[in-house]
């Protein structure tokens, strides 16, 4: 049930083939470390959170009789013991605070993913990010990332608020297929130019704070929010 072993002392728990479903914050518990799931013949139904602000080191989708394309919202929100994560094939969306402040993650294969949702790796260790397909990109995405100095998506056209915010280290950015470009998404930033014919709106604060911009080229761009290179 909801919250069933949430601020357990348990460290290790394994998940009997019983189990078919597991509810909002099920395992979430700051001591918990080690997570194994019995052989079964059936998936098992993922809520909310279940295992949000644990102490688990790495996680494999392949294992946990995960059937779902989108990893589920916050699911391993406050996780900041979090290094490694292996997706299943089939996922290709990643929900809402999926990996929030889970700061020690350093690495993630955006291969197969083409929506990130709403502060979904915030505040996490990312240093790059590699997401050929991404299309959809949630405010906040990448929020709060001070150790990610690199990004390619280049089939991303809307940047959504805040979704670089205070990316303090990120000095580079592809704008050539950007149309949109919304409230503080690259705000304290290192980014040093912004060129493309395709912006159509840079919106409030876009670029504040942005203090090593030195080149600016829109041509096309129609709309300036207030205090875009504030």
């Amino acid at each position: 049930g909801y919250s069933a072993f949430a601020s357990t002392e348990i460290r290790e728990i394994t998940i009997p083939a019983s189990v078919k479903k597991l509810n909002d914050f099920a395992f979430s518990s700051h001591k918990l470390e080690s997570i194994v799931f019995e052989p079964r013949d059936t998936m098992i139904e993922y809520h909310y959170a279940p295992f949000a602000e644990t102490a688990i080191t790495s996680f494999d989708f392949n294992e946990c009789y995960f059937d779902g394309d989108t990893v589920p919202e916050q699911f391993f929100t406050g996780c900041g013991n979090l290094t490694s994560v292996t997706l299943t094939d089939k996922i290709t969306k990643v929900g809402p605070f999926a990996f929030n402040s889970c700061y020690s993650l350093e690495s993630f294969d955006f291969g197969n993913i083409v929506s990130i949702g709403i502060n979904a790796f915030e505040n996490t260790g990312l240093t790059s990010v590699e997401a050929e397909k991404v299309t959809e990109l949630g405010d906040g995405a990448f929020m709060d990332c001070t150790l990610l100095s690199s990004i390619s998506i280049p089939n991303c056209t809307y940047i959504s608020s805040d979704a670089f915010y205070n990316c303090s280290l990120l000095d580079g950015f592809d704008f050539s297929n950007v149309e949109y470009v919304c409230d503080s998404a690259f705000e304290d930033t290192s980014i040093s130019q912004v060129s493309s014919e395709t912006i159509l709106e840079l919106g409030r604060g876009a670029f504040r704070g942005c203090t090593n911009i030195v080149s600016v080229d829109v041509p096309n761009c129609t709309y300036l929010g207030a205090r875009v290179f504030d």
